[in-house]
């Protein structure tokens, strides 16, 4: 007889964590078959609000969103929470691989010298008028 030990063979992407019967639809894109507050409760338990801070992404009648921000470093940067017409969606948000804008204006490339700075380093003789 094998026991399965709870959260042990839990679903992740990219390294964060999902409920268990998270659907894949799409890249780092997941479908819930589990009412919003079931799935608002498994990261409220997983990643705790006062750790993990959430940001209300859009309130409206009939579309609920919630970001779920990670505050450590790794593959991914937050989950994003959508329900709409019954429907929970997840997306994974990676952490963005990009280099810092800092380190991309260093590696510019110069801008080749003015015209006034090529002249003074070259002078001219000048030569007068009969």
């Amino acid at each position: 007889m094998v026991w399965a030990l709870p959260g042990f063979a839990q679903k992740q992407e990219l390294g964060a964590k999902l409920p268990e019967h998270a659907l894949q639809v799409a890249k780092h894109r997941f479908r819930v078959n589990t009412p919003m507050e079931a799935v608002l409760k498994f990261y409220a338990t997983t990643y705790p609000p006062s750790s993990y801070a959430r940001v209300p992404l859009i309130n409206q009648p009939h579309v609920r969103a919630f970001h779920i921000k990670n505050p450590k470093k790794g593959p991914w940067a937050g989950i994003n929470l959508y329900e709409t017409q019954g429907e929970v969606r997840i997306f994974v948000v990676p952490a963005d691989p990009s280099p810092p804008v800092a380190s991309a204006q260093k590696n510019a490339a110069k801008p080749p010298p003015s015209a006034s700075a090529t002249q003074s380093a070259h002078p001219q003789k000048q030569t007068s008028s009969p």
